[in-house]
């Protein structure tokens, strides 16, 4: 995979939201860019996890992906 730009994400935490006890946040995500040529399209894709308190309870929880086909002009 040469040329590609590989990253990552993580987090954690703490939050309290009104008078409830404090819960832990956590945010993971992974992320790869294609090689970018100047004059040609390339490739964004980004896959995470989230967990936090939300409005309907402590353990709120999601995942995610995302795709990207990006053409410059």
């Amino acid at each position: 995979m040469e040329g590609w730009v590989v990253s990552g994400t993580a987090g954690l935490g703490r939050q309290a939201v009104n008078q409830d006890p404090s819960t832990t946040t956590q945010l993971y995500e992974l992320a790869a860019t294609s090689p970018v040529a100047s004059d040609s399209y390339y490739f964004k894709t980004r896959a995470g996890y989230g967990k936090s308190a939300g409005f309907l309870g402590p353990n709120y929880f999601y995942r995610y992906v995302m795709e990207e086909l990006i053409f410059p002009f």
